[in-house]
């Protein structure tokens, strides 16, 4: 596609020309402050044969602006502005629209990339005939910039392994904020995508990482996940990746309940198995979530409705509120070590933006 004279529906279209070895997808909003870090930490690959397609999703800050000046000192750079905001899923699918790379690669518009990521993921990518290939995760305080943890420690990943659809939705448990196979940034084979017409869902803010990936995988994908970590993480406490409301929970319900209808997952077993145990998970959290929202808003007679609706999930509910504080308390120290620099010898990363 020449993205020299494409217009899209609902976008415009700065152009540039080239045809990259990879396409970096940057889904921006309001991320004028944060942007131009995700961008250089692309630019400074060792593979130079990439394009940056900042797709900015109707900020009302200076995103544009600062992806305008990037694209004028760097030809690589693509700025491509939706007219209405339509969540990441959305703004990724408009940037796949117009991608040319043999690789696709996403990275978040705060998060960044150590300089060899792409040329370690491609090697893999090549030797082994993959057609997703991602790496570990360095999890970074967003204040500091300091890295505290990643996100699969050695005891879970000692090695590269080959991940099936079954252990990729059970590496994905609802309930877990950290360690989860949905928070990977893996490279795609563009080609895989475009001829099984894999895209995104956009009819959420959560959720449409997990969907594509097992989409991919239940389309026969060869998914590699490495044990070591080149991809930069920024952690924060009002992270939309940690957050759950009972809007966006049933929207999880909805969405494996449709996983479940589809006649390829119903002729695999084990993957029908651990989705049906993903839905019987989604469900008992949902009734967690009530019993939260209900205690927040002191509407102590909806309390009682939740815990008389549903006496058997009582245990269910106490163990989920003792492990979010015992989480909590966890979060709250790792933070404190990291703010005070002292996490684990890990410096400030290099062109930290606040």
């Amino acid at each position: 596609m020449d993205m020299a004279s494409t217009m899209l529906p609902d976008v415009c279209v700065t152009p540039k020309g080239g045809t990259p070895r990879v396409s970096i997808l940057i889904a921006a909003y309001n991320a004028a402050g944060k942007v131009s870090g995700s961008v250089n930490s692309v630019l400074a690959q060792s593979i130079k044969d990439v394009e940056v397609i900042v797709v900015d999703d109707c900020s009302s800050d200076a995103t544009s602006d600062v992806v305008n000046q990037l694209q004028l000192s760097d030809p690589r750079v693509h700025l491509v502005r939706r007219i209405a905001n339509g969540g990441p899923g959305a703004a990724r699918n408009t940037g796949l629209a117009v991608a040319r790379g043999e690789w696709v690669a996403v990275v978040d518009a705060d998060d960044s990339m150590d300089p060899r990521r792409l040329e370690v993921l491609l090697d893999a990518a090549e030797q082994h005939d993959l057609d997703l290939v991602a790496d570990n995760i360095w999890l970074v305080d967003d204040h500091s910039g300091n890295r505290f943890d990643v996100m699969f420690p050695p005891s879970h990943l000692p090695v590269p392994r080959l991940i099936s659809a079954e252990e990729f939705v059970r590496n994905n448990r609802p309930t877990s904020v950290k360690r989860k196979y949905g928070l990977l940034k893996p490279v795609f084979r563009r080609s895989f995508l475009e001829t099984h017409g894999i895209r995104y869902m956009e009819d959420g803010f959560l959720g449409e990482d997990f969907l594509l990936y097992l989409d991919c995988l239940i389309r026969g994908a060869r998914f590699m996940l490495l044990p070591e970590a080149h991809y930069f993480y920024q952690v924060s406490r009002g992270s939309l990746s940690h957050t759950r409301s009972l809007e966006q929970a049933a929207t999880f319900i909805r969405q494996c309940d449709a996983l479940l209808s589809r006649p390829d997952v119903q002729g695999s077993p084990g993957l029908a198995r651990a989705l049906r145990e993903r839905s019987e998970e989604l469900r008992r959290d949902f009734v967690y979530l009530q019993f939260v929202t209900a205690f927040k808003r002191r509407q102590f007679s909806n309390l009682v409705k939740v815990v008389s609706a549903n006496p058997h999930l009582v245990p269910y509910i106490g163990a989920q509120a003792l492990r979010v504080i015992r989480l909590r308390l966890r979060q709250f120290a790792a933070t404190v070590r990291a703010r005070s620099g002292a996490a684990t010898g890990h410096p400030k990363l290099p062109g930290h933006h606040r």
